[in-house]
């Protein structure tokens, strides 16, 4: 009970009201306390570099460089504080400054933090043969730290010797066999240069380790679908959907396999299972309906379309598929009225004219022209308002106004 700012209470009371505030986000409050504690204790480095690091957070720039050169001088063989100040530097750009302060007399990193942000200034500085023999110290000093050998990975990638980035993370995999952070950084390496084929052989490596591991599965069929190697693609997607059911994604993406490869029977029976399983997912039900749809089963396809509410992103898709649905069947005025829906929802030129042509083919060919020529009107030099009226005209066999438009 009581007031929170107590100026006879000592530094101690105020370092412990910071942190209440800090957990609970109020950083005003939080940097307010420790400001409090630090003018009780003005020799504190620690309150000094406490405040600064929390103007940061807040996105304040100026008081933290005053704060970090204060902690400095508080106490200048602080590795924190110096890397705190470092970074200060660097933030302002102040390369030289920066590096005189995270590097000792004989030039090595005050700290393994400090090598990171030196590391770090030089990659963006383009300094990379630099960033390079920071990588090789820190590994030199934690030959266990993962982290230096994905620094090391990068500095060599940077500069273009990709062989010796593949030794480092194989070196890095030595220190920690089967971590998927680093079998995963050599797949990424592999694809960036796009050897698809050695990302492919990082995979199958990595299901060694982790047999039927979901990710892996995911990553190694988008690879083999990217190469062309649809029946491979296949059977790993079979596979992650036998070991890993609910995964709807790659349910979907192994349906559509199946449809591009001529398997309809099967593709259905696998959207319907989905969809039984996850009756709102309506990117789902609009696959099954394009796939009805192809199949010739009008009526299964028309049922999925309508499955869709109008809010998805899918909705103005299925309205138009439905229209098309009608428009095979000979009723253009449900066809109209459904492709008007889908335009209302989602305005676009394709649909515009798909709407002109229906009229045309109900019979309105004025109608039909009319509406391409409004749109004429605000953009005389629009090709695809001049070659589809010349079509209408075409297909109403007047061919004096068809070459005209055209």
């Amino acid at each position: 009970p009581g007031p929170e700012v107590r100026p006879g209470a000592a530094a101690e009371y105020d370092f412990l009201v910071g942190p209440q505030h800090e957990l609970a986000g109020r950083l005003d409050e939080a940097i307010a306390a420790y400001g409090r504690a630090a003018e009780k204790d003005p020799d504190s480095a620690y309150l000094q570099r406490k405040v600064g690091a929390l103007a940061w957070r807040r996105g304040e720039l100026d008081r933290p460089p005053s704060r970090a050169q204060r902690a400095h001088d508080l106490d200048p063989e602080d590795p924190d504080g110096r890397v705190f100040l470092g970074q200060s530097h660097r933030l302002r750009k102040q390369t030289v400054e920066a590096e005189a302060v995270l590097r000792g007399p004989e030039g090595q990193p005050v700290s393994r933090d400090a090598a990171l942000l030196l590391y770090g200034m030089y990659v963006d500085g383009g300094r990379i043969e630099e960033a390079l023999g920071i990588a090789r110290w820190l590994i030199r000093e934690d030959p266990e730290n993962l982290r230096a050998y994905f620094a090391l990975a990068r500095a060599y990638e940077e500069l273009g010797r990709f062989e010796e980035a593949e030794q480092a993370l194989r070196d890095a995999l030595e220190q920690d066999p089967g971590s998927l952070s680093v079998y995963s950084a050599l797949a990424r390496l592999h694809r960036d240069r796009n050897d698809r084929d050695a990302e492919i052989g990082i995979y199958r490596e990595m299901l060694l380790e982790y047999p039927h591991h979901q990710g892996t599965l995911a990553a190694l069929a988008d690879a083999l679908i990217a190469t062309s190697r649809s029946a491979e693609a296949r059977e790993v997607l079979e596979e992650l959907v036998r070991y890993h059911g609910d995964d709807v994604r790659s349910v979907i993406r192994l349906a559509l396999l199946e449809f591009d490869a001529g398997d309809y029977e099967s593709a259905a029976d696998r959207f319907d299972a989905a969809l039984s399983e996850n009756p709102e997912d309506h990117e789902i039900a609009y696959f099954l309906g394009v796939l009805r749809q192809r199949m010739g089963e009008v009526d299964e396809a028309l049922a999925a379309f309508e499955r869709i509410p109008e809010h998805p992103g899918r909705y103005a898709d299925a309205r138009t598929q439905i229209a098309t649905l009608f428009e095979r069947r000979g009723d253009y005025a449900r066809a109209i009225e459904q492709a008007r829906i889908a335009m209302r929802v989602a305005p676009s030129r394709a649909l515009e004219l798909y709407v002109a042509r229906l009229r045309a083919k109900q019979g309105d060919l004025e109608g039909a022209v009319g509406m391409l020529e409004a749109a004429l009107a605000e953009d005389p030099d629009d090709d695809d308002l001049l070659y589809n009226i010349g079509v209408l005209y075409g297909e109403a066999k007047q061919f004096e106004e068809a070459l005209r438009y055209m």
